[in-house]
């Protein structure tokens, strides 16, 4: 008669043999060649698979809009409210509905049946193509859950959506609404956020758009635009600031911030109505004697050779002194609590803002710093720093 033994029996048994010829005085070297440490399962072999770049398979890049949405990759596009950042994707869903494509829309900054129907309508969207996200439920309840991109679960299922749809396109909006526990302003909540949504575009070949709003700093980049961590810029393979343009009335900027594909383009557009698609959509309800505005609705003008750093570097050099945009982007990274040293220090860094310039933003704003938890914060109210707080910490 045999007896199994556990990984976990053969443990403990270790252990206790190792405690008793710990008593009994047994050197140790000559214990773990008697008796070896270890949970009773057998060591992984581990190896890191190398190949010659002769025999790695070329693989085409894949468009869903020619040089403006890469699928199978992470797209971005940042902007202040009411740019148009939304009509200009809404452009390209419709584009892409009349040439049979689908898109997913995810989007509680807006309602579906108020905003976005009507302004599809009246981009010629094929609708039976477009498909709107409206909550996570639970079967045999009423229950309503918000859709959140800290939620293992809600990735999967998005994952099994796209896949199921054969999307082309997956647009959140704005990714700030979606972020739950996740801090947008934390180097590793933001990794963590852009890995599940490109491990889902790799996995599916879908072009995963996010919407995000820019950074309340004035800044020199575009890759420095997007408000929160730079690590979200860092992540995308395509990213496009949008920005008016100061020089024409009426007239925005579509400038491309990132492409690692090729070369940057720019794009002018307008935001111009349509009239409201009664047909469609039922009676525009108004006030008396109230004239309708119609619907939003993008047209564009064309290319421009202006770059998102040429606006940026213009709008720089009419804006704020450097202390000052350094205090506002300060502000902005402890906006939503303590951050950690490195993580302030390198955020700065990443902006443009060199080590006495951040010093004094610091020392205008009273931000604690402190030495012991390593950590910024704002200050709640005006008090006496301990002598700790006020030495200088190494920046880079």
């Amino acid at each position: 008669m045999t007896t199994s033994v556990t990984p976990e029996q053969i443990v403990r048994a270790r252990k206790g043999i190792r405690a008793y010829a710990k008593q009994l005085g047994i050197p140790k070297e000559q214990l773990d060649k008697l008796v070896p440490e270890g949970d009773g399962k057998p060591k992984r072999k581990v190896f890191m698979k190398v190949s010659s770049f002769m025999t790695v398979e070329v693989k085409q890049l894949v468009w869903a809009m020619r040089h403006v949405l890469l699928m199978a990759s992470l797209n971005l596009f940042t902007g202040d409210p009411d740019i148009g950042k939304t009509l200009v994707a809404i452009y390209y869903i419709a584009a892409l509905s009349r040439l049979g494509k689908k898109t997913i829309i995810i989007c509680r900054e807006d309602d579906y049946g108020s905003m976005w129907k009507p302004r599809l309508v009246v981009a010629n969207a094929k609708l039976e193509n477009i498909f709107a996200v409206h909550h996570v439920g639970i079967e045999g309840t009423d229950e309503e859950i918000h859709w959140m991109l800290d939620n293992a679960e809600h990735l999967e299922m998005l994952h099994s959506l796209i896949a199921e749809h054969k999307a082309t396109l997956c647009l959140i909006d704005p990714l700030a609404d979606f972020n739950g526990k996740l801090d947008l302003n934390k180097g590793d909540d933001v990794r963590t956020i852009t890995r599940g949504l490109a491990n889902i575009a790799k996995k599916t070949g879908v072009a995963m758009l996010v919407n995000c709003h820019t950074t309340k700093a004035v800044v020199d980049h575009g890759i420095k635009a997007p408000a929160g961590s730079f690590q979200l810029s860092a992540a995308v393979q395509v990213s496009w600031l949008f920005i008016e343009n100061r020089d024409v009335k009426g007239e925005r900027l579509m400038l491309q911030g990132r492409n690692k594909s090729g070369k940057k383009r720019s794009f002018k557009y307008e935001i111009t109505s349509a009239k409201w698609p009664e047909e469609i959509c039922g009676k525009e309800q108004l006030e008396e004697g109230e004239e309708s505005e119609g619907v939003g609705l993008v047209v564009f003008k064309g290319k421009t050779d202006l770059t998102a750093e040429d606006v940026l570097e213009r709008k720089l050099e009419k804006g704020e002194s450097k202390i000052s945009r350094a205090c506002r982007s300060v502000a902005e990274i402890l906006a939503n609590g303590p951050q950690k040293t490195g993580t302030c220090w390198d955020t700065m860094r990443a902006l443009g803002f060199d080590s006495d310039t951040v010093q004094k933003a610091c020392t205008r704003l009273e931000v604690v710093r402190n030495t012991k938890t390593q950590t910024w914060t704002l200050p709640t109210k005006k008090e006496e720093k301990k002598e700790e707080e006020k030495q200088p910490d190494i920046p880079f």
